[in-house]
């Protein structure tokens, strides 16, 4: 399950950034305006406010999606080898003959 959530969100990083970098902000007083397309006259616009640089926006905000897509690829690799450990664990038993010095040759050993 937590492979499965962490592929997700990956994907949803992956989308974010790929959004984040196409990017044209202007600055307006104390707010940043972004468009994804300048020459559109109904795209969307994200505005942040409190961000007198927009630099900060083009520059950090695509970073930090960087880092949670690496962040969440380690999560979904510990969960793939959790899973790994758990089936081995599980299904990847099998028997090896019999037991040394067992009297009855019924007795199987387990490895």
């Amino acid at each position: 399950m937590g492979l499965v959530i962490s592929a997700v969100v990956i994907a949803f990083q992956c989308y974010h950034y790929t959004l984040t970098n196409s990017y044209s902000c202007e600055e307006m007083g104390e707010y940043c305006s972004c468009t994804l397309d300048p020459e559109d006259p109904i795209a969307r616009t994200f505005t942040y406010s409190g961000v007198t640089d927009c630099s900060a926006i083009v520059s950090t905000l695509p970073m930090y999606y960087l880092l949670q897509m690496v962040l969440n690829l380690a999560q979904a690799i510990v969960c793939l080898v959790g899973a790994f450990l758990l089936w081995k664990h599980r299904y990847q038993v099998f028997f090896a003959g019999l037991q040394t010095g067992s009297p009855s040759a019924q007795n199987w050993q387990k490895v």
